[in-house]
């Protein structure tokens, strides 16, 4: 099962209106500990061997909007750079290998 805020949306919001009403930190909560484990772009936590830059903006978009929804700040969002070369690569041998070139006449 993939976890999502949309498939485990009770949890989500359990966990998430714990976290704005309690002092607590949702990144200590179930549905989080879930979250990085199968999300690709929690890649601090879970970097899977095929990152790619898509990874790598989803990973900013959520960091950011999470952030705001939470406290109203962005949190910083930190990459290794060892990932980020990693999913430049990737993402040029995924480009790479959906296209097909073909010869023209000259």
């Amino acid at each position: 099962m993939i976890i999502q805020k949309k498939t485990e949306e009770l949890l989500f919001y359990k966990n998430f209106t714990k976290d704005m009403t309690t002092d607590t930190n949702f990144k200590d909560s179930e549905w989080y500990k879930l979250h990085i484990a199968k999300k690709r772009h929690r890649l601090s936590a879970n970097c899977p061997e095929d990152v790619n830059l898509l990874d790598v903006l989803e990973m900013v978009v959520d960091c950011t909007c999470a952030g705001l929804a939470r406290s109203g700040e962005i949190t910083d969002v930190d990459i290794d750079e060892k990932i980020l070369i990693k999913a430049l690569a990737n993402t040029a041998t995924l480009i790479k290998n959906m296209l097909e070139l073909k010869e023209t006449e000259k």
